[in-house]
This record gives C-alpha cells, sequence and structure tokens, in this order.
C-alpha cells in the first residue's frame, strides 16, 4: 500500500503491520522511522495508534464492495440457508470453497493484518514507554494489543486449523518471521490463550473505560472471553476436565455487578440506540465519519474517509438483496422450530413472509414460494417498524425499527448499529457446558435457566411472556438448543458450535442427510437446502475436517504453510 493511504488514515507506521498475508509485496511501503518517531511523541499518539489497531476490525463487517466476510460468519450451517441461485449459494452447501475463494481469502489476510498490527504497536510501546504519564496506561494498552492478537489467533485457528503464529514486528522484507512455519493441533488455540492471560494480568485494574471509549476490551471481557476458549479447547484436547475448571475459574472472575443480562432485554443486544448495555462484552464500533478517519470509539484525525459500519444487508427484505447476493439468507425449519410459542425471542429473530407483507408493509411476492421456502423472513439488527394498526399504517408505530432502518434507510448495506462479538449470555452458556460436564448439573442448570427468564422478560410490549418456562434439569441436548435459539444469526456461533461438539463426541453431523424432497416440508435433520441438495459437499465434515482452504496467496508466498487436506 502506498504511504498516502496511511497519512489518510493518521497511522504511517500501522502500514508496515498490515500486510495482506506473507506476501512481500504487501510490506513494500513508505514509512521511515523519522516519521515514526515523529507521529508517536506523546501519550495521546499512542492511544490514537491502539485505537487503529481495533480500527482494522472493519474489514470484518464492513460492506467492503460486497466482499463482506460476514457470510462466512452464518454459513454454512443448519440454521440458515440462502436456498438455490443465490451467489453464496457454494458456501450454502459447504461446497465451492478453494484456495482462491475471494471471502475466505479476505478473511484470512484481515485476521493476519489485526496480528501484525498488535505487534507493531507492541513493539511502539516498549520503544516509547518513557512517554507515558497516566497510570495504568501503558499496561492497558499492551493489554489490548494482546486481547486483539490473541482473538485473531483464535479465529486462525478455528477456521483453519493451522495458522503460522507471527508474534514480533516485521519491518523488513528480509526478515525471517514472514516465512513462519504453520502450527498443528492445538499450538495456536494455545497461543491464543496465552495472549488473552497476559491481557489478564495487564487488564486487571480495567474494569471499565469511560463514556468516551465505550467498547474498549476490560478485565471482564478478557474473563469472558476465556471462558469461550477454555470450553472449545475442552472439546478439542484431552486435558477437558482442567479445561472445564479454568473456564469456570473464569467465569467467577467476571465482575456480574458490570456485566449482567439482567435488565437487559434481549432485542437490547442487536438495537442501535442500545449498544454497549451491560450485557456486552465486545462488540465493534460501527458508525459515521463525516470528518474523521477512524470512527472506532469516536476517533477524529481530520480525515474524512465515510462511514465505517457494518453490513447486514444479507438479512434484508427486498431490495438490498438483488444488487449484492441476489438471495436473503433466511431461517431454516430446523431453527424455525428450536423455539417454543410465545417466545419472545422470536419476535425478535424472525417472523413469517405473510406477516411482512401485511403488518410490515414490505412486499414479499417476489420471493415467495421460491426465495423464502421456509416461510420465514429473519431480521435480527434489521427489524422493521411495528404499526398500531397492521391494517392502517396512519395510526402511527407502535415499537420503532431498529437503528439499521431508522437510521440508514431500508435496504442501504452499511449500517451503523453495532454487531455483537461477544456477550454475557453466550458465556453463561457456555459455563453451563463446563459445569454439566463436570459433574455440576445445578449449576449448569441454573445458567440455562438465567437466560431463559431474561427471555420471559424481553416481550416488546413488555408483558412478562410465560414462555419459556425454566427447565426442572438440564443435560447437553438443552444447552445445544438453548445455544441455537439463543445465538441465532449472530457471530461464530452455530458452525463453531457444531465443530466443537463434533470433535467432543456429542453430535455426529455425517448423519445429517442433507437431501430431501422436492416438495414438502423442511426436514428436521438437514440444512434447508429445497432444490440444490445434490449440490451438498458433505466431504467439509470427513476428508477436509471441518477448514476452510489456506489462500492460495499463502501457500505460494510461504512453502512453510501446507494446503489443508481436501483442498
Amino acid at each position: 500500500m502506498k504511504k498516502t493511504k496511511y497519512l489518510i488514515y493518521g497511522i504511517l507506521v500501522l502500514a508496515l503491520g498490515s500486510m495482506l498475508s506473507c506476501n512481500k509485496e504487501n510490506l513494500d511501503v513508505e514509512a521511515t522511522k523519522q516519521v515514526e518517531d515523529q507521529f508517536f511523541s506523546t501519550e495521546q499518539m499512542l492511544d490514537r495508534g491502539i485505537r487503529g489497531v481495533y480500527a482494522q476490525m472493519t474489514d470484518l463487517y464492513s460492506f467492503a464492495a460486497m466482499g463482506c466476510v460476514y457470510p462466512l460468519y452464518i454459513l454454512p450451517d443448519d440454521a440458515f440457508t440462502q436456498n438455490a441461485g443465490g451467489s453464496n449459494n457454494d458456501i450454502d452447501n459447504f461446497k465451492g470453497f478453494n484456495p482462491s475463494h475471494g471471502l475466505v481469502s479476505n478473511y484470512w489476510n484481515v485476521l493476519m493484518r489485526l496480528v501484525n498490527r498488535a505487534n507493531t504497536m507492541l513493539d511502539i510501546i516498549e520503544k516509547k514507554k518513557d512517554l507515558y504519564t497516566t497510570p495504568g496506561l501503558m499496561d492497558a494498552h499492551k493489554g489490548e494489543c494482546y486481547f486483539l492478537r490473541g482473538y485473531a489467533f483464535y479465529k486462525l485457528w478455528i477456521n483453519w486449523g493451522k495458522p503460522p503464529l507471527i508474534t514480533k514486528r516485521i519491518t523488513s522484507v528480509s526478515d525471517p518471521s514472514i516465512y513462519t512455519a504453520e502450527t498443528s493441533g492445538l499450538q495456536a488455540l494455545d497461543s491464543a490463550i496465552k495472549d488473552i492471560t497476559k491481557a489478564e494480568i495487564l487488564l486487571a485494574d480495567k474494569k471499565q473505560w469511560d463514556n468516551q471509549n465505550l467498547g474498549r476490551i476490560t478485565y471482564n471481557t478478557v474473563e469472558g472471553f476465556l471462558v469461550k476458549l477454555y470450553t472449545i479447547r475442552a472439546d478439542f484436547g484431552d486435558t477437558k476436565t482442567q479445561d472445564y475448571q479454568n473456564a469456570i475459574t473464569a467465569f467467577n472472575k467476571i465482575d456480574q455487578s458490570i456485566t449482567t443480562i439482567q435488565g437487559v432485554k434481549y432485542g437490547d443486544n442487536f438495537d442501535g440506540t442500545t449498544e454497549n448495555n451491560k450485557e456486552s462484552l465486545f462488540e465493534y464500533q460501527a458508525g459515521d465519519a463525516s470528518s474523521g478517519d477512524l470512527v472506532w470509539l469516536d476517533n477524529d484525525f481530520g480525515g474524512n474517509i465515510g462511514r465505517q459500519g457494518a453490513c447486514f444487508v444479507f438479512f434484508d427484505m427486498g431490495g438490498g438483496v438483488f444488487w449484492t447476493w441476489n438471495q436473503p439468507m433466511i431461517p431454516t425449519k430446523k431453527l424455525v422450530s428450536k423455539f417454543e410459542k410465545g417466545d419472545p425471542r422470536f419476535t425478535e429473530c424472525m417472523d413469517t413472509v405473510d406477516n411482512y407483507m401485511d403488518k410490515y408493509n414490505r412486499d414479499l411476492l417476489w420471493f415467495v414460494g421460491s426465495g423464502y421456502p421456509t416461510g420465514y423472513v429473519f431480521h435480527k439488527y434489521m427489524r422493521p417498524a411495528i404499526y398500531k394498526d397492521p391494517k392502517d399504517h396512519s395510526k402511527g408505530i407502535k415499537y420503532p425499527p431498529r437503528d439499521t432502518y431508522g437510521k440508514n434507510g431500508y435496504g442501504s448495506a452499511p449500517t451503523t448499529t453495532n454487531p455483537r462479538i461477544l456477550r454475557f449470555a453466550d458465556v453463561k452458556l457456555l459455563v453451563a457446558e463446563a459445569y454439566l460436564e463436570t459433574g455440576d448439573a445445578a449449576s449448569a442448570l441454573a445458567q440455562v435457566n438465567d437466560v431463559r427468564e431474561r427471555a420471559r422478560n424481553s416481550s416488546i410490549d413488555g408483558i412478562i411472556s410465560a414462555t419459556p418456562a425454566p427447565l426442572a434439569s438440564v443435560d447437553r441436548q438443552a444447552i445445544m438448543d438453548e445455544r441455537m435459539r439463543e445465538l441465532c444469526g449472530e457471530e461464530d456461533h452455530r458452525l463453531v458450535d457444531m465443530k466443537r461438539w463434533q470433535k467432543a463426541g456429542w453430535i455426529d453431523i455425517s448423519t445429517w442427510v442433507p437431501s430431501q424432497p422436492d416438495t414438502g416440508p423442511i426436514l428436521e435433520n438437514c440444512w434447508g437446502v429445497v432444490s440444490d441438495a445434490v449440490n451438498f459437499d458433505a466431504s467439509f465434515f470427513t476428508t477436509k475436517n471441518l477448514l476452510f482452504p489456506i489462500p492460495l496467496s499463502e501457500t505460494s508466498a510461504n512453502t512453510n504453510v501446507t494446503q489443508n487436506d481436501g483442498y
């Protein structure tokens, strides 16, 4: 990239840490040490550098000229389908992945850039440590870098299995670290845990940031993410008891006077007006930048690059999908059937096509019977206004639309609503698994029932629902079902859950038959693909070991990284 691009961003030095992968040409930038020393001359400028590490996450969520990688967080799984004909149909069917797949390559490259931005700032912080005057700020900055690097390592591992681990700043194309060897087994996951554990120590006193810094990583963020990593490690590794106990220990360190689901409605987690609430542990800070160049955390360096929002258009109910991916992602009957009648979460997540055409005044006739074969529209993050009288909209709105509709307009590609990356309900259901697997069924039940109680208290009209009722007992299936309901359509949940439960022996994905009749209802045990089931690629579960292909650009540039099996 050219130096002028980084002048716009205001963080010249991060150019060196922003290589697309291990390609040498991505390091060919014009950034001198003199420029770096001049820029990082105060504590405030170091803080801007940290914001620049966060800002790299924009490429994980932004529209990016129809190249948004967000579909990979949702497809492939058994909760959503794009049906036949959409341009993401290959992903829907676990088919079409190859080392040159655009979205897969983009995903890998963005995570590698995040790693290298974190490495760059860790190096700069050490060199410029004498600039710090605010007690604890240097530790907080280091903790943020370690967390974000660990977060990237985890995502690289769960999706590709054996990424190289570059843990030092690269400043020269001759640096041998460019050709770091691939990892194996749990090495990358363990490196993520090591980084997050460093962040745990460094952020021990950072329980909260002020309102100008909402969304930055806190001690509770770290502990919540450790619960996730240790629970996943237990599924993949052979030290299950210790991993589960580590997850429980991390959970008990979370300050629940700060982080809680109590008093937070389920729908508050997907609305732009209730972002960074008490349930939130980590979320992408989307926003507008009419006169700023890094909108993360309301940061403004005087540039003008426009909106750094988030892309949810693939859940759109109309025009937007035609010029993006041709087909919307819709809930399968399997997902629909997981909700008990009256569960307030169902209304927050989806509605029938008929109700949309009536209640929301949306014309979906183009899709009826083809684009929406399951009969439902998914609208988490995208819920339109609900009118007092569905037949007569002149009588006014009963419930306002999500921020996506209210702020940016119908069909808008980027939204300023924050995607929630980690929230407390997710963590509570993860630790429920840890409790159950270590023989403490009572504590597991308490966590699941907490989530269900919150659901009952989340009706849009404020009336407490009788559903979902408290459970009398809990088992693996109950936890799996609750996670599917609670977290559907959110980042990296369903497919990650399926992978880890497969590895743990809880489920056998290979028996989830993809084929089904050309007509009739969607079967409970299949993916929701109707006319295109013949293209379903079951080798993703067997030969390909539930992993994506490593980008061709990576294996070509670095011969120490080999392609994953099956590709």
